[in-house]
């Protein structure tokens, strides 16, 4: 008897005894008699247990690079080969991980073994905390990069332990401790991969544009720069795009009768299961249009005479069918040889140092085939791949365009996701400048009370008149100029949004806008006595709704209505009447409604409001 394992990733089944079962310390036995037998038991892969290569990259049907889908176990050292080997082998069969990942972790165990092998330890139960330890400070890892590490030799352990035998020890555990995620991120968040130049950026679209219009031109180049007028304007991944076929566009009619333009792609970053792909639609502009065209027309011979259905066909001399989709490896050489090339259009080659810090920039004197095209070159200066979809997303960003939408346009998985690729540029001081200043000068001057949870920015206001030795009486005026390139203040219904810095968008809106700010509820909106009106009409509303939803069975949501209800009450109605009271004592009901006419009714009838407001607070469902 025997049990069948299906790898989807690698297209393929994994066979195992009956007897037998992983993550138990039976493992033990039965890869010993894989050992024996030597070949691995891969329904479609003739792989032997002591391959230095266990090579599945042609039996994966995603687009993924080749050589990730290739795990070497030769740099290894030979005492310890079969346990990294053992590792891959038990990860494989549990396909919990992707190849490419579980080639990650190989790499990082063969890099710490032959460290260990060095300082004299040979067997896996003789390691040390100190020499975990000391292997970390050898490698002088970066903080991504040493949490790459320690999370790869934890897992070897952890793996090591339910098939064979616990070495975790506390110790063990205390020097592979991972430490404060949230530090590690605001840290990665300072890392981030920079967006392009804007300036770069337009001249590189220019001289794709001029490239593939030039007559002339050579066709694989003009090709590649059809490549990159895609990416350029989608910011897909170039896996992505690199798999697109020839039916990928698509035209719709939108609601003003004009016809709109999209591309269906294959993504596979966004699934968590292994070889699985979704299909999902980008709408694309005419560049992206004029760059799936080209290719369409240049590549249709060679597409035809090869039999194949992708839209891009690589260079003149990749013939053989195995070549295609052309891989992100074989791109990346490709790419090399065009940045060269379009030196002649502006420059790539030989540039200084400080020259668009943001790119890569790389030595090429000793590739080949970028220096045949100018022997003179030794370096290259162009953008990442992966800078153009940073360039993209920040410029929907920048544009106003939702963190949301932003996440299903470019196929992320998950809403951590969202801000990812957006590099923001600097905050304009105010969307309403004429109504931040007259709300300040309000709250400054204190002729009106901050209602909400206000008591942490009345400080901070208090603190930088005191720090700046201001006078109200006398700088006012200045206060509020200076409090609004520092404080952003946005109109809400029923509020106004405050937050004590700068920043483009409430990190409170990017995930729960729905329930913070629809509902009241956010801790950045405060009020004042002026917007009693409002909420009294929102509160009204608010009781109809729970009474039509009580009569017609709706339970559940009408018991959400009246918790609302009641937060509406305590948090904004209530305070604002009382305020409102106190103002008519303070002012007088001609000078409020002169500059607030809209309370002549809420003023006339505060009584039977407040009366109103038990009635409300007495509700049962």
């Amino acid at each position: 008897m025997s049990n069948t394992i299906s790898i989807t990733e690698l297209n393929m089944d994994y066979v195992i005894h009956d007897n037998y079962s992983i993550n138990s310390l039976e493992t033990e036995s039965y890869i010993e008699i894989l050992k024996k037998i030597n070949k691995l038991p891969f329904s479609k892969a003739n792989t032997y247990y002591s391959d230095d290569v266990w090579d599945f990259s042609k039996l994966t049907t995603i687009n993924v690079s080749k050589r990730k889908m290739k795990i070497f176990f030769n740099s290894a050292n030979g005492v310890f080969k079969d346990d990294i080997k053992n590792y891959v082998l038990i990860k494989m069969i549990e396909n919990k991980i992707k190849v490419q990942s579980i080639r990650k972790n190989s790499e990082v165990l063969c890099k710490f073994f032959n460290f260990t092998y060095k300082n004299h330890c040979y067997n896996v139960k003789d390691i040390t905390a100190t020499l975990i330890s000391n292997f970390l400070e050898h490698e002088k890892p970066s903080p991504r990069r040493l949490r790459a590490l320690k999370t790869s030799i934890k897992d070897f352990y952890t793996c090591y332990g339910a098939n064979f035998e616990d070495l975790f020890t506390n110790e063990i555990e205390k020097v592979l401790n991972l430490g404060d995620y949230r530090a590690f991120k605001a840290i990665i968040e300072k890392s981030k991969t920079p967006d392009i130049p804007k300036d770069y950026f337009d001249k590189f679209v220019s001289t794709l544009i001029k490239l593939i219009d030039t007559e002339k031109e050579s066709v694989d180049y003009k090709a590649v720069a059809a490549i990159y007028l895609i990416l350029s304007q989608t910011g897909l991944r170039i896996g992505e795009i690199l798999g697109l076929e020839v039916s990928s566009l698509h035209t719709i009619n939108i609601f003003n009768g004009e016809e709109s333009n999209y591309l269906t792609y294959k993504t596979w970053k966004r699934e968590n299961g292994n070889n699985t792909f979704s299909i999902e639609r980008i709408y694309i502009n005419k560049l992206a249009k004029k760059g799936y065209s080209i290719l369409l027309t240049l590549h249709k011979k060679k597409r035809e005479e090869l039999k194949q259905s992708y839209l891009y066909m690589g260079f003149s001399h990749m013939k053989n069918e195995s070549q295609f989709p052309v891989d992100c490896d074989a791109f990346n050489r490709i790419q090399k040889k065009f940045y060269c090339y379009i030196d002649k259009y502006f420059p790539t080659i030989n540039l200084t140092e400080d020259a668009y810090p943001e790119l890569q920039r790389t030595k090429v004197a000793k590739i080949k085939s970028v220096t045949c095209i100018n022997p003179d070159a030794e370096t290259l200066t162009y953008p990442q791949n992966h800078q153009f979809r940073v360039h993209v997303c920040t410029e929907l960003y920048n544009k106003g365009v939702p963190l949301k939408y932003i996440q299903k346009f470019m196929g992320h998985l998950s809403s951590e996701m969202q801000g990812y690729y957006v590099r923001p540029t600097k905050a304009k001081p105010q969307e309403n400048m004429k109504f931040t200043l007259k709300t300040l000068e309000k709250i400054v001057s204190g002729d009106t009370k901050l209602l909400g949870a206000s008591s942490g920015l009345s400080y901070k206001i208090k603190q930088f008149i005191k720090e700046n030795h201001y006078n109200v009486e006398t700088d006012l005026e200045t206060i509020c100029e200076n409090l609004a390139k520092k404080i952003p203040v946005r109109q809400k219904t029923g509020g106004v949004c405050i937050k004590s810095s700068m920043l483009r968008e409430c990190s409170i809106d990017a995930k729960t806008n729905e329930l913070y700010c629809a509902y009241g509820v956010c801790p950045n909106i405060f009020h004042f006595y002026y917007m009693v009106d409002v909420s009294y009409r929102q509160t009204k509303e608010l009781t109809k709704s729970i009474k039509i939803n009580k009569n017609r069975g709706h339970i559940r949501q009408a018991q959400k209505e009246l918790n609302m209800l009641n937060t509406i009450l305590d948090k904004k109605l209530v305070p604002e009447l009382d305020e409102l009271k106190n103002m008519i004592i303070k002012k007088g009901i001609q000078s409020i409604l002169q500059e607030y006419p809209n309370l002549q009714e809420i003023i006339e009838n505060i009584d039977t409001t407040y009366q109103e407001v038990e009635q409300w607070k007495s509700m049962k469902l």
